[in-house]
């Protein structure tokens, strides 16, 4: 007789196939059902399920089954605490995979511990493939395809929001944008906006075009041009968490309804989002372009933010920098390679010339 796990499926199922049965909320975490979080890969149909990160970066798939700990190098393994993505293991036996790192449709480097498992998922989706279970989408260039296909009932025209030193592309344009949350009344998602006219919401302002680092984004065409943002910065913490969880003013903070759907913000990139830059101001209801708050106005204008001049570093400061400015991590990598090129460069380490 084989054993049977606490929720009555066989105990020999493959976790890999068979979609998970709980449906639980964390209360200090994402108030997303984990039933609800669990979606099949467009790309390979395999099972992902869907978990805010600790950094407060865009979502992250994560394969529900679970790994062992031992097998896998640091940079593989995710933990989850509270319906919240951690990177590492936390100390446990065994870990989380994000799903883009095992996930097929994607070009993978080989000599990797994970070669078994990408092997098998690869096997698994060209059985489905062969059967006609679903039929796959385009071919994803980057991880960060995988990772972002929660945005799929997306607009054409779509805006970034700006808060802080944060930049979000919005799933549609921001007077467009519906709330996640469940409705009790109607069982379905909620069909309010997030934006109300009755409150004070952000402003438009316009600002040089985040630049990629390294060479090739210096090189291109964006190089001091400017886009309309959608600057969050005059709302108090309380209503920006309302704007970054998709939430009505009715299922806003304090509210106990649980998300229909995952919010679908994610990290703006300008080079994989470079359509949706945003070159002239947009035209709206002088209700939704209303000023800040008059009290946040009496403050004068936010400091201007200065971006760390190091290759590759998204740090930045929160007060205006002189240019060329580099945040403290770069520079102590500045003075350590220094320090190693002037010890190779010894007189006595240098080999003669003849």
């Amino acid at each position: 007789m084989p054993g049977f796990h606490w929720d009555g499926s066989p105990a020999d199922e493959d976790p890999l196939s068979v979609p998970p049965k709980h449906m639980r909320m964390h209360g200090a975490g994402p108030k997303t059902p984990r039933a609800k979080a669990s979606t099949r890969c467009k790309y390979c149909h395999h099972i992902v399920e869907w978990y805010e990160r600790f950094d407060d970066k865009t979502r992250i798939p994560l394969v529900h089954a679970e790994f062992p700990s031992a097998a896998l190098p640091d940079r593989y393994r995710w933990s989850v605490t509270s319906g919240i993505a951690y990177h590492g293991d936390g100390g446990r036996r065994f870990c989380r995979i994000a799903h883009p790192a095992v996930c097929p449709a994607l070009r993978h480097e080989p000599g990797s511990p994970l070669d078994d498992v990408r092997r098998v998922c690869a096997v698994r989706t060209r059985r489905w493939l062969d059967a006609g279970v679903f039929v796959p989408a385009p071919r994803p260039e980057a991880e960060e395809d995988v990772a972002e296909q929660h945005t799929e009932e997306v607009c054409e025209k779509r805006h970034v929001v700006a808060y802080t030193y944060l930049r979000w592309l919005a799933p549609t344009t921001i007077d467009q944008l519906r709330c996640v949350a469940l409705a009790q009344s109607t069982g379905e998602r909620c069909k309010n906006l997030v934006m109300t006219s009755h409150l004070f919401q952000g402003v438009w302002e316009q600002e040089d075009i985040p630049i990629p680092p390294g060479r090739a984004g210096r090189e291109t065409l964006w190089a001091g041009q400017k886009m309309w943002v959608y600057s969050l910065n005059s709302l108090d913490v309380v209503e920006y968490q309302r704007w970054k969880d998709q939430r009505c003013t009715h299922h806003g903070p304090g509210s106990d309804a649980s998300d229909a759907a995952t919010p679908q913000w994610v990290r703006f990139d300008t080079w994989r989002h470079a359509e949706f830059i945003t070159y002239d101001e947009p035209h709206m209801p002088q209700a939704v372009q209303r000023a800040a708050h008059p009290l946040l106005s009496a403050l004068g204008p936010p400091p201007q933010q200065t971006k760390c001049a190091g290759s590759d570093c998204t740090n930045g400061s929160a007060v205006k920098e002189p240019p060329g400015w580099v945040c403290w991590k770069c520079e102590k990598r500045t003075r350590e390679r220094d320090k190693t090129h002037r010890k190779w460069q010894k007189p006595g380490d240098v080999d003669p010339p003849f």
